[in-house]
């Protein structure tokens, strides 16, 4: 198993010259929309998560996207995107209401 440096964030930097040289192939898999701050954030979008979203995805061989919104973020970066859902029982544990009181 080939370990990869991070950039000091806990994330690893695509853009770096080692990242690439050492891997065969990069299949990036992803059920998250790690690309926007978190959901109940005022404004979600953060150009500095996009853009090292991009990076990846650019560095990418392949893309496992969770859903099909995620596959159509990526499309437009890679075409070798593919939608793999994720496997859990959504009826045993369903979704999280994050709905504030009063914003209905």
């Amino acid at each position: 198993m080939t370990s990869y440096s991070s950039s000091g964030n806990g994330s690893i930097n695509p853009g770096s010259g080692g990242f690439r040289r050492r891997a065969k192939r990069i299949v990036y898999d992803f059920d998250d929309s790690v690309m926007y701050r978190n959901s109940k954030s005022e404004n979600p979008f953060s150009a500095t998560r996009k853009r090292r979203f991009t990076q990846m995805i650019r560095a990418s061989d392949y893309v496992l996207a969770g859903n099909a919104f995620l596959k159509d973020e990526v499309r437009p970066v890679n075409p070798n995107v593919e939608v793999l859902p994720t496997t859990i029982d959504q009826d045993r544990y369903p979704l999280k209401d994050y709905t504030l009181p009063g914003r209905g």
